[in-house]
């Protein structure tokens, strides 16, 4: 097979230069040596993972360090894509991922939809259970609100699957690494892995989110969600309302997103302050700094 390129120069399929339209008039051209530049790849539970450098300093494995470890055993490969969303945010890739990097804001932000299924009375705040860093990479686990009342269509939806409200989890079906305390409220652990993929990860579901940067005030925003495959009218009824009920919930955070960068922009803020529970959001910022050297 062949693969079209600029001018109507062709690649195979290994990357290597072909054909080479009005090719004397080149001088001293040798074709073997302008093939396609090669991009080196990895794959990890089934992610494939890429890396612009041609001589990578370090192994994917070595780079997810602890993630990889923490999250051995669950499930990735039984779990299929179930729905995906695409958004452009007028807002910096990074303070799109501020927005998902701590847990308190779902009080506030998701009122109206499924922040009372993690704000209790014993925790408003929704503190969460253990924060992680793990090189450039960290995660949280967050709890759940144990007094919460599904409502009657949330008891049908959870009687036939699971979503990202429901409370009743297998602790001995866990991996190890997941709810790493142990705690019989825990609701999902996030994983933030630099520079720009989240993975979300519940008893029996999980979901992604790809910041990606299109200018200092752009960002496409993406994420997909993964269940198992539905094999009755029961899975498909609870799948479909998992998939509504976070829709409404992204849409709630994304609409947030943009005053904060027209703030910023602004200029009449220099500043946030940020409390413990986003001690994930300083990490972010300082591996950013880091990776720059500034």
């Amino acid at each position: 097979g062949l693969v079209c390129g600029f001018h109507g120069w062709a690649y195979d399929l290994t990357g290597e230069l072909v054909h080479v339209s009005d090719e004397d008039q080149f001088f001293d051209f040798e074709p073997r040596e302008h093939g396609l530049t090669a991009v080196v790849t990895d794959v990890w539970e089934g992610f494939i993972f890429i890396n612009l450098d041609p001589q990578p300093k370090e192994s994917l494995r070595q780079f997810l360090g602890g993630v990889a470890e923490r999250l051995s055993g669950y499930p990735f490969g039984q779990l299929a894509p179930r729905d995906a969303y695409r958004a452009e945010v007028k807002v910096n890739w990074k303070v799109a991922l501020d927005a998902f990097q701590e847990a308190w804001h779902a009080r506030f932000v998701h009122k109206r939809s499924g922040g009372e299924a993690y704000a209790s009375k014993d925790n408003p705040f929704i503190h969460v259970l253990e924060f992680g860093l793990f090189g450039p990479h960290r995660m949280m686990s967050v709890p759940g609100n144990p007094q919460f009342t599904p409502t009657p269509i949330q008891v049908v939806a959870h009687q036939f699957g699971t979503s990202y409200i429901k409370r009743e989890v297998s602790m001995d079906q866990l991996p190890s690494g997941m709810n790493p305390t142990r705690n019989p409220i825990w609701a999902f652990d996030s994983y933030y892995l630099f520079p720009n993929f989240s993975i979300f990860v519940f008893d029996g579901m999980f979901f992604t989110y790809h910041f990606w940067p299109l200018a200092v005030d752009r960002t496409g925003w993406e994420t997909k969600t993964y269940y198992p495959a539905a094999a009755n009218a029961g899975q498909h009824f609870s799948q479909e309302y998992a998939k509504c009920a976070l829709r409404d919930t992204w849409l709630e955070d994304l609409s947030t997103l943009e005053n904060i960068q027209s703030t910023l922009s602004s200029g009449a803020k220099t500043h946030f302050i940020l409390q413990d529970q986003e001690i994930l959001v300083r990490h972010s910022y300082k591996v950013v700094a880091d990776y720059v050297g500034s």
